[in-house]
């Protein structure tokens, strides 16, 4: 389970960096502000990135808890997988105890009501209409091979590419 989580933190920290690499005004609108307002998108987002890697068996959560500071109910998105928690966009609270959490138990996270049931994590399973799509194709390369089938190659960084983005070796 080590390996796994350390792989999992790595490609977590992957595709933040992919999305903080495109430019704010180049995002789509979920993701413009990354990581304020954009947990959803980036859980489906990363959701979609493991799956590719072959990280699997994640969900989507969504959670709520009352704040102070804003007087409000605030909510939150995340991926589970059993008691682990993977986020990428922690860090638009305050208290939060990092910009990303890959953790067994986050105390953090249990602050958070869950709201519903879990949903697949892969933005193409069961979500559409986000935008994310293009950016999800120009950070990972899903070529086919002839006979292979779907062959994917996850790749460690991303770079600009005559107006396209990938992430690059």
């Amino acid at each position: 389970m080590s390996n796994d989580i350390e792989r999992i933190k790595e490609l977590a920290h992957k595709m933040r960096s992919a999305i903080e690499a495109v430019p704010r005004q180049e995002r789509p609108i979920g993701l413009s502000d990354f990581p304020s307002g954009a947990c959803g998108d980036s859980a489906l987002l990363l959701g979609a990135y493991l799956n590719d890697c072959g990280v699997e068996g994640f969900v989507y959560v969504h959670g709520e808890r009352w704040s102070d500071e804003r007087n409000s109910r605030i909510s939150h998105a995340w991926l589970a997988r059993e008691t682990l928690i993977v986020d990428i966009a922690a860090d638009q609270f305050p208290d939060a105890p990092g910009p990303i959490i890959v953790e067994d138990r986050s105390q953090w996270h249990q602050t958070f009501q869950i709201e519903g049931n879990t949903e697949s994590c892969d933005f193409r399973v069961s979500w559409s209409g986000l935008g994310i799509d293009p950016l999800h194709q120009s950070i990972c390369s899903t070529p086919k091979g002839p006979s292979l089938g779907r062959e994917v190659v996850c790749y460690p960084l991303i770079s600009m590419s005559q107006r396209g983005y990938r992430v690059v070796d």
